[in-house]
């Protein structure tokens, strides 16, 4: 896996934070002997790989200058207690945690509890915030951190299927702020989301100066329409 994050960070040169996604370590669980014929519950053993992945990920944050979201891993932080875990290494050895609040029903069959803080932290350029995968679908975990002055909320995601992850970028997508456009597109969730939907996203100097937008995507989207987006079960909206 380190060989893996190597390449992957080496893609970023320029970028203010690098963005992986969501149970990035899940592959880690093939390390296990028998890993095919084991139950799904035995997922939060690669919690066993908690240290190492985090000491790779603060020494790339130091040696490259770049803040690192590191995605999230599974971790035991009581005994038998896992939470899903997203992190951000700084440059100069910060380190900022944030457990998932709100999980994914097939999380429950892996032993994993949830979280009970929405926190935003400061960062050189912006104030920062999590909301990890199907977070960004509870509105008031967005608002949270609004109201703590949020004004980026980093999104690492995982989903099973397609109509997952465009649930996910949906919700989401109101909360962007794009170039040109005067004051946020919602006044009550004025932070914006930098999403990673696949592997080493990342975020370049321009688009934390003028506002995130994906390519290709019409994110002047309403509230309303986020909320059926993410109640839609069939095809995914064609993009405009």
């Amino acid at each position: 896996m380190a060989t893996r994050v190597h390449a992957l960070l080496n893609q970023a040169d320029g970028s203010d934070i690098a963005i992986f996604p969501q149970l990035f370590t899940i592959e880690l669980f093939t390390t296990l002997p028998n890993w095919r014929e084991r139950p799904i519950a035995e997922l939060v053993k690669i919690a066993e790989h908690t240290q190492a992945c985090r000491d790779l990920f603060r020494s790339e944050a130091k040696r490259r200058g770049l803040f690192i979201d590191a995605g999230s891993n599974l971790e035991e932080v009581s005994p038998d207690r896992y939470e899903n875990i997203a992190h951000l290494f700084g440059l100069d050895g910060e380190h900022f945690m944030h457990a998932k609040t709100h999980i994914f029903p097939a999380e429950a069959a892996w032993s994993t509890s949830e979280g009970d803080r929405m926190e935003a932290f400061r960062l050189p350029f912006a104030k920062v915030g999590f909301n990890v995968c199907c977070e960004t679908e509870i509105p008031e975990c967005a608002a949270a951190l609004a109201e703590q002055g949020g004004e980026l909320i980093l999104t690492p995601s995982a989903a099973f299927t397609e109509q997952g992850f465009w649930r996910v970028r949906h919700c989401a997508g109101p909360l962007y702020r794009e170039p040109g456009l005067s004051g946020p597109l919602l006044p009550r969730w004025p932070a914006r989301h930098a999403a990673a939907g696949r592997v080493g996203a990342q975020l370049g100097p321009r688009a934390l100066r003028h506002g995130l937008r994906h390519p290709g995507r019409d994110h002047r989207r309403g509230p309303d329409q986020c909320r059926d987006d993410c109640h839609r079960h069939g095809e995914p909206r064609p993009a405009p």
